[in-house]
């Protein structure tokens, strides 16, 4: 996902919720208190949102302790517990709802997508989603048909030529032959897509990383600063050349 689009999202979602602050944690909560919260399931499904689920508090609180105990496109069972939140009472409660209303929907996306997908396994087929959308959340809900299993068609307007019901019309009843129309489009677009680096922006944003992969980089990035700080720590003790 692209971390601006999410951020945005996320900020849009917290200043509506509270556009003027917490006023009841403000109220009732001490200023230094801390609180610890846990995300259990309540029923089986496939992760969607943990991802969006934490940058949420860290948004409101960048000192707050987000543990994910699964990733994004694992499936859980009813009960699981799938996330751990410590840090500043106040920030937790103020982003608890958002970080919730979030990933609860990713999350029912990502597992009605699977059950698609489940339903469609051995065939060619393959599950795809369409711009119809809630607005202004569509990158996270594209996200969450990755997440479970299924593929992103455009992103928008802007991406593809797709000419449906509506277009054809709007060419009959303007007398437009439909042939010659699909090879100007096709002429005139190319031209356009690869004058504004269309085509370079649609393979940025079509990258997904697979929760394994991301889990065998963060692996090997995490062995990475290991072996670096051991390096360091050796040449501060004079065992290994600066």
């Amino acid at each position: 996902m692209n971390q601006q689009l999410v951020d945005d999202v996320i900020r849009m979602a917290l200043a509506e919720d509270a556009p003027w602050g917490d006023v009841t944690s403000e109220a009732f909560v001490p200023e230094t208190a801390v609180a610890t919260a846990v995300l259990n399931a309540r029923e089986p499904g496939v992760a969607g949102g943990l991802e969006v689920f934490a940058r949420t508090f860290m948004l409101v609180d960048a000192h707050a302790e987000v543990t994910l105990h699964i990733s994004d496109g694992d499936t859980f069972t009813a009960g699981q517990q799938l996330a751990t939140v410590s840090g500043n009472a106040r920030a937790v409660l103020r982003a608890e709802r958002i970080a919730l209303n979030l990933s609860q929907r990713m999350s029912g996306i990502a597992t009605q997508t699977a059950a698609y997908v489940a339903q469609v396994a051995g065939t060619h087929a393959r599950i795809v989603d369409t711009r119809k959308t809630t607005p202004g959340l569509r990158a996270l809900e594209r996200h969450a048909v990755r997440c479970g299993g299924g593929h992103n068609h455009r992103f928008s307007l802007s991406d593809a030529v797709m000419a449906k019901d509506n277009h054809l019309a709007v060419l009959a009843a303007e007398g437009i032959d439909l042939g010659e129309a699909i090879r100007r489009a096709r002429k005139l677009q190319r031209k356009k897509m690869q004058r504004e680096g269309i085509f370079r922006e649609m393979k940025l944003r079509g990258h997904y990383e697979k929760p394994s992969e991301k889990r065998a980089r963060e692996r090997a990035e995490a062995i990475r600063r290991y072996r670096k700080l051991q390096r360091k720590r050796a040449q501060r003790e004079g065992l290994l050349p600066k």
